[in-house]
C-alpha cells in the first residue's frame, strides 16, 4: 500500500521467443493498473537447450515460469523484500526499492515442467520454507522442502521428500517403477504454512506433514 503497487508473476509465452511481460515479475500501479516495472527472469537462449537437458523431460518454454505468489515480506531490519520461486527450482529475492533488483537468488530444485518450486513458500521471522515439487523416477525422490534464510538466501536444512504413500497404489510397490512420470509421489504441491516451530507441507500422494522449523525432523 505504501508504494500503491500490485506485484504478479507471469509464467509462458507458449513460443520460443521471449516476449515482454512472459517469464517476469511485474509491478502495476495499484490505482491505473499501469505497468511501473518488469524483471524477467527467462535464462539466455544459448543456455536453454542445456538447462532443459539437464532437468530431463521438458519443452524447454514451460519449465521457466514464474510459479508462486510474489510475497512481500520485512525483515528483521525493517527492509521489504519481494519473495518469488519458479518451475525451474529457483527462489529470488527482490527489490521493490529498485525496480526488483535481485537481491539473492538460490536454486532449490532439480525443476522441469511440472517441478521445481511450483506453489507458494512461507516464512517466519528469519526463515523461508519452499516446497519442491519435482517429479523424478524411482530410485531418486521426488519433491522436498528447503529452508532458507531470507535476508541472505543461505540454505539451513534441505529434505527429500518421504517415500510416497498413496492410497490408490496400495500393494502396488512396482507400480512406479515402468511409468514415465510416476502418478504416486512424495512431490509437495501445496503451498506451505508456517507456525512457531512447524512447517506443514501437502504432498502429491494425499498427505500434509508436519516438519520442524528447525532440522526439517
Amino acid at each position: 500500500v505504501r508504494r500503491g503497487l500490485v506485484y504478479a508473476a507471469t509464467a509462458e509465452a507458449y513460443d520460443r521467443e521471449n516476449p515482454p511481460g512472459a517469464y517476469a515479475v511485474i509491478a502495476f500501479d495499484m490505482q491505473s493498473g499501469a505497468r511501473r516495472w518488469r524483471r524477467q527472469f527467462m535464462p539466455a537462449e544459448k543456455d536453454r537447450t542445456r538447462i532443459c537437458r539437464e532437468a530431463g523431460e521438458s519443452d524447454c518454454r514451460n519449465m521457466f515460469s514464474m510459479s508462486t505468489q510474489v510475497m512481500v515480506h520485512t525483515l528483521a531490519d525493517g527492509k521489504e523484500i519481494l519473495l518469488v520461486g519458479s518451475k525451474w527450482g529457483w527462489m529470488y529475492a527482490l527489490d521493490p526499492d529498485a525496480e526488483g533488483r535481485t537481491l539473492w537468488s538460490r536454486k532449490v530444485g532439480k525443476g522441469g515442467d511440472l517441478g521445481g518450486i511450483m506453489y507458494g513458500p512461507s516464512a517466519d521471522t528469519r526463515t523461508l520454507y519452499v516446497p519442491i515439487a519435482d517429479t523424478v523416477l524411482p530410485p531418486e525422490r521426488a519433491g522436498g522442502l528447503a529452508a532458507l534464510d531470507l535476508a541472505t538466501g543461505k540454505l539451513r536444512w534441505q529434505i527429500e521428500s518421504e517415500p510416497p504413500a498413496c492410497s490408490w497404489q496400495v500393494g502396488e510397490p512396482a507400480a512406479c517403477a515402468n511409468a514415465n512420470v510416476c502418478d504416486c509421489s512424495g512431490a509437495k504441491v501445496a503451498a506451505t504454512t508456517a507456525i512457531p516451530g512447524a512447517v506443514f507441507a501437502g504432498g502429491w500422494d494425499g498427505h500434509v506433514r508436519a516438519y520442524s522449523t528447525v532440522d526439517g525432523r
